[in-house]
């Protein structure tokens, strides 16, 4: 079992190992940058209720992906919020966090019978500069059950793609 003063060595290693950062400095692309995606938490409902709810959240990561020319890096779907790691160009992960948002709200919509429910939701789209910036937000996003106190370690937390980093090479 992975002890969590070794956490973010383990994620150096293996963000390294998959080869999702370049491990020299290289010239960025004018267009195309790293950045975190994320919804403000929610005050009155949750985005998440049950396991059906994330079940379909994953699935909706999947089916937005196919629609727009960006890579994600990393997700962890929470109760009441969400974060992605993308690589692509900013209006491009802009679109592709709305056509999340508004997948969820269907969602919502038909199983909840919740209308606007997330007409006020705020999602922010941060650029990541450097290298040093991206792994720090990998690790942010990954570790983010352990911010709601959720007593699981990162990688065995199944709305999150923690366990793709540390599943082994077996």
């Amino acid at each position: 079992m992975l002890k969590m003063q070794n956490f973010d060595r383990y994620l150096c290693r293996a963000v390294n190992r998959v080869g999702m950062l370049p491990l020299k400095k290289t010239r960025w692309t004018i267009m195309k940058k790293y950045y975190h995606v994320c919804s403000l938490g929610l005050e009155k409902s949750l985005l998440f209720s049950d396991d059906q709810d994330f079940v379909t959240g994953v699935n909706d990561i999947a089916i937005s992906l196919l629609k727009f020319d960006i890579k994600l890096i990393c997700y962890c779907l929470m109760s009441n919020h969400f974060h992605f790691i993308l690589y692509g160009e900013k209006q491009v992960c802009c679109d592709f966090a709305n056509e999340y948002k508004r997948r969820c709200g269907i969602r919502l919509r038909i199983n909840k019978m919740e209308v606007n429910a997330l007409h006020n939701l705020i999602i922010t789209v941060n650029e990541l500069d450097n290298i040093e910036y991206i792994e720090n937000a990998i690790a942010y996003v990954l570790r983010n059950p352990l911010a709601a106190k959720i007593n699981i370690m990162p990688h065995h937390y199944q709305w999150s793609s923690a366990d793709l980093y540390f599943r082994g090479s077996s």
